[in-house]
């Protein structure tokens, strides 16, 4: 202005914010797993108006939800007002729980023995926890007689994953009278993953056959021979002749 005019107005005015924000040099994602790094093309950035800035800003994963001020500056010196970045962190892996009847599952089992099962319904379960969504959940039915303790394992395996349909709760139909190991894959929407494994069982709803029962009466002593289907516990009574 001129000394005649004797005054003006001036305005400060902040650059709009950067046209692409990068999160890890990609568009932001719901959560993350480990701390982000932040950049701008065309732009440097702090977090504070003064400086200094630098060419990427990392957000660490101090909480669940982190906020951040960032203030961007281009190739020009102008700067951008402040603009606001929030990060959702997922730590944490799934809770998993495989439920068959009244007996439960929660990680991988390394237990090398066979246990049988009678049960009313003949089916699976699984639950899953996660505050931050699921992505995938999926299982496998192995009768390989092979047993998978460690992640490593798994992933080397080669196993027929079946993706769990239904939503959570719906059931798995198992074959009964097979000795089977069940294997649950779950991934939240962070990429954290979980697995859990039954251990080897056998659903058997079959009672035993007694047969082949043999009884001499030539003989005196008591000797009665009989066959059994499977293994079993069984007991016997020798009642007096009437």
């Amino acid at each position: 202005y001129t000394e005649a005019e004797g005054s003006c107005a001036l305005t400060i005015q902040y650059l709009q914010g950067p046209v692409e924000i990068l999160y890890d040099g990609q568009a932001k994602k719901d959560y993350y797993r480990a701390p982000v790094t932040i950049t701008a093309p065309g732009y440097t950035m702090s977090t504070t108006l003064e400086g200094p800035y630098t060419d990427s800003y990392v957000i660490q994963a101090t909480g669940e939800s982190v906020d951040t001020t960032l203030y961007f500056k281009n190739e020009l010196g102008q700067i951008t007002d402040a603009h606001q970045v929030n990060i959702g962190f997922d730590m944490g892996k799934p809770e998993v729980m495989v439920r068959l009847a009244n007996k439960t599952w929660t990680e991988l089992s390394s237990d090398p023995s066979v246990t049988k099962y009678q049960v009313d319904d003949p089916s699976l379960i699984i639950d899953v926890f996660d505050g931050g969504g699921v992505a995938m959940v999926q299982y496998s039915i192995d009768s390989s007689h092979d047993l998978y303790t460690t992640v490593e394992e798994l992933k080397q395996a080669d196993l027929n994953w079946i993706d769990y349909e239904g939503g959570l709760g719906a059931k798995i139909d198992l074959t009964e009278d097979l000795q089977q190991v069940v294997y649950v894959h779950v991934v939240d929407v962070a990429g954290n993953e979980t697995y859990v494994s039954t251990g080897s069982f056998i659903v058997d709803n079959t009672p035993p056959i007694l047969s082949n029962m043999i009884h001499d009466p030539q003989i005196y002593t008591a000797s009665i021979a009989f066959s059994m289907s499977e293994d079993s516990q069984y007991y016997y009574v020798i009642l007096p002749k009437t």
